[in-house]
């Protein structure tokens, strides 16, 4: 199986993958808070991604279709282990750290379909549209999933 997943210099794909590895890294570690388990994210999104290679359309963009990815990647790991990952304090921090820490402690105790769409669209920037295709689902979901999450992420910080 090793020899399948051999990267060819000359394909899109793999130059795309290398390209997006470091947005593929920040995203999963958004996601599930943990350095170690976000390294495991984003590895084995890259390995699903270049197993899953000839369904790639070198005519479409690779970021939404290695986001989708992740992203299933992630709900995947979430339904094996059925646990959401805590983010540690960082109780000898600055204040403006801590402020930080809290944010992601918040961020962290929302559900995942709403962590996810609040890392998406205000953290990575990206639009109701390119999530929506992320996450499967449709732009109104999307919105309003964003709209709770926010709400929730507003009443935790107060």
């Amino acid at each position: 199986m090793a020899a399948s997943l051999a990267l060819v210099p000359s394909e899109p794909l793999p130059q795309a993958l290398v390209a997006l590895l470091p947005e593929l890294g920040r995203l999963s570690r958004r996601l599930c808070g943990d350095a170690a388990l976000a390294e495991d994210l984003a590895q084995e999104t890259a390995c699903r991604a270049l197993a899953a290679r000839a369904s790639f359309r070198v005519d479409a963009p690779a970021r939404p279709w290695l986001l989708r990815i992740l992203h299933n990647t992630w709900v995947s790991h979430l339904r094996r282990h059925r646990r959401e990952v805590a983010l540690p304090a960082e109780l000898a921090a600055p204040p403006a750290a801590r402020d930080g820490a809290l944010i992601e402690r918040a961020l962290a105790a929302l559900p995942a379909a709403q962590r996810t769409v609040i890392v998406l669209v205000d953290v990575e920037g990206s639009t109701y549209g390119e999530a929506a295709g992320t996450l499967g689902v449709p732009v109104g979901t999307v919105m309003s999933r964003l709209h709770r999450a926010r709400r929730s992420l507003r009443a935790r910080l107060r």
